[in-house]
């Protein structure tokens, strides 16, 4: 039986934002959200996104951090954008 995935829009991610942040860091949040569409393999980037922003919880380092874990280079990529759609499922933890 398929389970059903969440895919989430560019429009969901705009939304997200503006309510999280504050107005003066809305497009810094865009910013760091925006470098993970120019990597190569960018697959459902919305659906990153949104799991990176529930863990941030408003707070810039803590976006970037949970941006890095999906941006990690190497034979490990796939599993740690796993983690970070996955961490939306548990609490999140820092470090």
């Amino acid at each position: 039986m398929e389970q059903p995935v969440s895919k989430g829009t560019q429009e969901d991610v705009e939304r997200i934002v503006r309510r999280d942040f504050r107005p003066s860091k809305v497009d810094a949040a865009f910013a760091l959200l925006n470098s993970y569409e120019t990597t190569p393999f960018k697959e459902r980037p919305a659906r990153v996104r949104l799991a990176a922003l529930k863990c941030a919880e408003g707070d810039l380092a803590k976006l970037k951090c949970e941006l890095q874990e999906a941006l990690v280079d190497g034979d490990g990529r796939r599993q740690e954008r796993l983690d970070v759609i996955t961490s939306t499922v548990r609490p999140c933890f820092d470090g």
